[in-house]
């Protein structure tokens, strides 16, 4: 990062004119739409970079795996079973849970290349000039509104972010919807 030009975007938000926002999400939504059209080594499949392990802080841990690492997944069914710690559809739940099971298992999103923490604290910017993405260590091949619903967990130093995100961002409220509820019963760690 000492060889990255700029300051990190949430450093720089409140002194940039209506211009120079524009401007920036203007870069971030052109540099965004070319690593989403990127295709996946493996179709389906839930992944990191080259097809192997992901690894995100905010996702539940397995506590016989010290190192956080998880998947790879052969389809986002996969994924979504191990996002809700495998229950399956019972009549006993509670129904925002029985909701977020019935919309993960009819879902067939695509999968694409995802950062998977895109937030203002990673992104750097120089002057109206993004010069950089930083932190990729949770990218991967995430279904399709992964990169949405991640960027809506924002940092509580920078609460603005959520409300910009549609400016660069394809919306995904539905699933935004279901995360929450991800998040209320099966909790980021």
């Amino acid at each position: 990062m000492e060889r990255m030009r700029g300051q990190c975007l949430a450093q720089r938000w409140f002194g940039l004119a209506p211009e120079a926002k524009q401007k920036t999400f203007g870069q971030l939504k052109n540099m965004i739409d070319e690593m989403r059209n990127l295709l996946p080594p493996v179709t389906g499949a839930i992944s990191n970079v080259d097809g192997g392990t992901l690894y995100d802080m905010r996702l539940p841990r397995d506590p016989s795996n010290a190192n956080g690492r998880f998947g790879p997944f052969q389809s986002v069914q996969d994924f979504h079973r191990y996002l809700r710690s495998a229950f399956e559809a019972h009549s006993d739940h509670v129904a925002d849970v029985s909701q977020l099971i019935h919309w993960q298992d009819y879902q067939d999103p695509k999968t694409k290349f995802t950062h998977g923490d895109l937030s203002s604290l990673n992104v750097l910017v120089n002057g109206d000039q993004v010069t950089a993405i930083i932190d990729w260590e949770t990218a991967g091949w995430y279904p399709e509104y992964w990169e949405y619903t991640t960027a809506c967990q924002v940092n509580p130093r920078n609460p603005w972010w959520r409300d910009e995100l549609d400016k660069f961002l394809e919306p995904f409220p539905e699933a935004s919807e279901m995360d929450k509820i991800r998040l209320k019963y099966f909790g980021d760690t």
